[in-house]
């Protein structure tokens, strides 16, 4: 059964994520974040979170935003400025998380992230790039327990994120993943998504409806 997300049951989708992703940075530092990390998702009506529930227990989830160019920032740093001092206290009482594989790679995007926060940097992304920008939806996160994978759950969340893309008036569907996740973009494919743009590190793909 598919389930909207609120904020009475990101504890049960924190859950999922942690055992789905169990090595990221963000299921090390704490149950605690993740479930601040997770209700980025409910404070805007340009994003959306749901999960697959099964004996009331949360199996699968996917969470996903409306980019139409209104947005101040894109997901990653949005993410990071919506829990910027919960990571901080986070990583004061996890010190050796400071060399994890993920931060490391993101130490450029944190940087930028204080200078947003020092100056209050707030121009939304269609001002920026003075160009108009067609909305589409972008699929932020997908991950399904590891107990209930290989039974067509990741296939039942990307139905129902393109039933509300469909919902929302929009067309297109957008996604990044790890160019050497070969699983992911096999199943995405298989969804039928297709390449957009192949890098060393991250490949985005696209779905038009």
């Amino acid at each position: 059964m598919i389930v909207q997300a609120t904020h009475t049951n990101l504890s049960n989708i924190a859950a999922c994520h942690r055992k789905a992703f169990p090595t990221t940075l963000s299921s090390k530092l704490g149950e605690a974040l993740t479930v601040k990390m997770l209700s980025w998702y409910l404070n805007s009506s340009k994003r959306f979170l749901f999960y697959l529930s099964e004996n009331n227990e949360c199996v699968g989830y996917c969470g996903g935003m409306i980019s139409d160019g209104t947005q101040i920032h894109g997901s990653a740093s949005s993410m990071i400025q919506h829990s910027f001092s919960n990571v901080v206290s986070a990583l004061i009482i996890r010190p050796w998380l400071w060399v994890h594989p993920e931060l490391v790679s993101r130490y450029r995007l944190i940087m930028k992230n204080i200078y947003f926060k020092a100056t209050g940097y707030n121009k939304p992304q269609a001002e920026r790039a003075k160009l108009p920008i067609k909305p589409h939806t972008g699929l932020v996160v997908i991950g399904v327990d590891p107990q209930y994978q290989g039974r067509g759950y990741g296939t039942v969340l990307l139905q129902e994120f393109e039933r509300i893309t469909r919902e929302k008036g929009i067309y297109k569907m957008m996604l990044t993943v790890m160019s050497d996740n070969f699983q992911a973009i096999k199943a995405y494919e298989k969804n039928g998504w297709t390449m957009h743009e192949v890098k060393v590190k991250s490949t985005s793909m696209v779905k038009y409806l």
